[in-house]
């Protein structure tokens, strides 16, 4: 089976006591930080304060009083983001913060749902007869006293595949936004760790 990365996303967790953010956005800078002023949008939304590129899933910022998501398709384009935002947030101290990834695989040899329920349920039950699928799977585990591994897998409709949402947790507090080697550094492992500790005992 063979995958691809679909995005990155960093966010960071506020503190509960910073109930309503305490800064306004500049219109310029909101419509600059992708790099792209014309096509890009910014405004309230039911979400939170929403920077993004049309009605595309990403790059994408999301700011609310519970969080910060930060959302590129690439690593590189995640840490430019993170550093232009990183001088709005320097006093704000976030509780924890998390790595999200979303992957896909396309044209398995196989039924999705039947890879599924062969890879996580085969095991566990009986059947009466050769008819079986699993249409998804949440799965949650502990790295170490501080990281957290959160994952969604579910069937890619209409490409015979799997789409697979990963969340590295950590429960670390941090003031502000990593520097651009910090928060190099943080992915560098994080992938590792997703890597080694999930797609290689999936797959």
């Amino acid at each position: 089976m063979e995958k691809s990365r679909i995005s990155i996303a960093y966010v960071g967790v506020l503190s509960p006591s910073k109930e309503n953010l305490t800064f306004e956005l500049d219109n310029k800078f909101c419509r600059d930080l992708f790099g792209q002023p014309y096509d890009t949008v910014n405004g309230m939304t039911p979400e939170g304060y929403v920077i993004r590129i049309g009605s595309r899933p990403f790059p994408l910022v999301v700011i609310n009083p519970l969080k910060l998501i930060i959302k590129a398709e690439s690593i590189d384009k995640l840490t430019e983001y993170i550093s232009k935002l990183s001088l709005l947030f320097r006093d704000y101290k976030f509780i924890a913060y998390g790595i999200n990834y979303e992957y896909e695989t396309i044209n398995m040899k196989e039924d999705p749902k039947k890879w599924l329920w062969e890879k996580f349920i085969k095991e566990s039950i009986s059947t009466p007869n050769d008819f079986h699928v699993c249409s998804g799977i949440k799965l949650s585990y502990g790295l170490n006293e501080s990281e957290l591994l959160n994952i969604d897998i579910e069937p890619r409709n209409g490409a015979n595949g799997l789409f697979f949402s990963i969340n590295h947790h950590h429960q670390i507090e941090t003031k502000g936004l990593p520097s651009t080697d910090e928060i190099k550094d943080i992915i560098d492992t994080s992938y590792q760790c997703v890597e080694k500790d999930f797609f290689n005992n999936l797959m």
